[in-house]
């Protein structure tokens, strides 16, 4: 799936269900949320951002094999996924938009990975 396909499909997803987004906070970033806030287990959301999609999953350690950090990898597709893993009791909004800086901040959101998950930060 090319950039230009992802933003045609984060759109029409926007056009069937205008009310489906959410706008981060601080940068303004349009999101899709899978599942609703709080979760106890994991959240998913479809991230518009620098010029393309990125598909974001959030877990709770309590509930992930991995160690607490952040991940990414490219599908065989095409496209990032940013992967995170929280030592929280809960995720909420606040929660994944904190992420979403996180990821943009390390400058490496849009690079190319194998698609095993590759870790680039350990939380401090």
């Amino acid at each position: 799936m090319t950039q230009k396909d992802r933003q045609r499909d984060f759109e029409s997803r926007i056009k069937h269900s205008p009310n489906c987004y959410l706008n981060h906070k601080e940068r303004n970033w349009r999101y899709i949320p899978v599942h609703s806030f709080p979760s106890k287990k994991w959240i998913d959301a479809y991230w518009e951002v620098n010029g393309d999609i990125v598909f974001l999953e959030v877990w709770r350690k309590i509930h992930s094999h991995r160690s607490v950090g952040l991940f990414l990898r490219t599908r065989p597709e095409g496209g990032n996924v940013a992967h995170a893993v929280l030592n929280v009791s809960s995720i909420d909004r606040s929660d994944l938009e904190e992420l979403m800086v996180a990821f943009h901040d390390t400058s490496r959101l849009l690079d190319q990975f194998s698609e095993k998950l590759t870790k680039i930060h350990n939380p401090t």
